[in-house]
C-alpha cells in the first residue's frame, strides 16, 4: 500500500507543515489494518459501518482498531505537543 503522505495538502498552512510531515509519517508507522480504519474515518470521512464493509469485519472491531490508533499516535506524538 502506498504511504499516506501528503504535506501540501490545501488545509496545511506553512507554520504546521513541519508537525504534518511528522503526523503523516507517524500514521504511516501504524499497524496497517490500523492506519486503514484511521485513515478511512480521519480523512475520507468513511462512517464505521462503511469501514466494516470496506475491512470485511465488524463495526466493533472498527471502534476497536481506530481506538488503538489514537493512543499509538498519542504515544508516538506526545513530544511534540507537549506544552
Amino acid at each position: 500500500m502506498k504511504p499516506f503522505v501528503n504535506y501540501e495538502h490545501p488545509g496545511v498552512d506553512a507554520e504546521n507543515r513541519e508537525l504534518s510531515k511528522i503526523l503523516f509519517r507517524e500514521i504511516d508507522k501504524l499497524p496497517e489494518n490500523q492506519r486503514i480504519a484511521f485513515v478511512l474515518n480521519k480523512v475520507e470521512q468513511l462512517s464505521y459501518a462503511e469501514i466494516s464493509e470496506v475491512l470485511g469485519t465488524t463495526v466493533s472491531a472498527v471502534e476497536s482498531l481506530i481506538s488503538r490508533a489514537k493512543v499509538n499516535l498519542k504515544k508516538r506524538l506526545e513530544k511534540y505537543y507537549r506544552s
